[in-house]
């Protein structure tokens, strides 16, 4: 009898034990990192095919034939795969969201961009489709209508040109193409994101 109460309690023991370990593996797993583990050429997305129904890109600044950094960075523009180059976010003060369409955070925080692009006119709104199908990306930024015309970065390559690994992320960008602040996480009221534009894209 007193040989199966030791048994019972080891066994008990035993269990604790197991689920004391347990509860400290899990709770020491991060998330995956999306940017470091794929290469360019394994994200690579599909050619962006022209649609109707989204702005167009035409309100960029011409191609000036700078490659360095992010600057050389080719995109697409989503409304007609046009290609765009970092360096033509430059003549005027920018925000650039990155954003896809399965991001539930980036969903929350668009519409806020939407309207701060609506009521003013000196910080240009840019959208960056980040890690996602353009198809999808076009189907979501026709249904939510966007104000504001959005890139394609096929290839992922702001993940090492801004150090993004997840997003949300906005990006502020002065007149002269000079990334001032890489805003991480979601932008949560149109008034925190006035807030930003004024001191990092005057």
């Amino acid at each position: 009898m007193r040989t199966q109460a030791r048994s019972t309690q080891r066994y008990a023991a035993i269990l604790l034990l197991l689920s004391l370990t347990t509860a400290a593996c899990t709770s020491q797993v991060k998330s995956p990192d999306l940017g470091a583990s794929v290469t360019a050429t394994e994200s690579t997305l599909a050619s962006v095919s022209p649609t109707s129904g989204l702005m167009d890109c035409e309100s960029f600044a011409d191609d000036d034939g700078t490659r360095d950094g992010w600057r050389g960075i080719t995109f697409q523009c989503l409304a007609d795969g046009s290609i765009v180059r970092g360096n033509q976010l430059r003549g005027a003060p920018t925000v650039a969201v990155v954003w896809a369409s399965w991001c539930g955070p980036c969903r929350e925080e668009l519409p806020i961009f939407a309207t701060f692009a609506r009521e003013q006119s000196r910080v240009r709104v840019v959208g960056i489709g980040w890690r996602d199908n353009p198809q999808n990306l076009q189907k979501y930024a026709k249904q939510t209508a966007f104000p504001f015309a959005s890139l394609v970065d096929r290839t992922a390559a702001i993940s090492a040109a801004w150090n993004i690994n997840a997003q949300p992320v906005a990006v502020f960008v002065t007149g002269d193409g000079t990334v001032s602040h890489v805003e991480r996480g979601r932008v949560t009221s149109l008034k925190q994101l006035q807030s930003l534009a004024a001191k990092y894209a005057p």
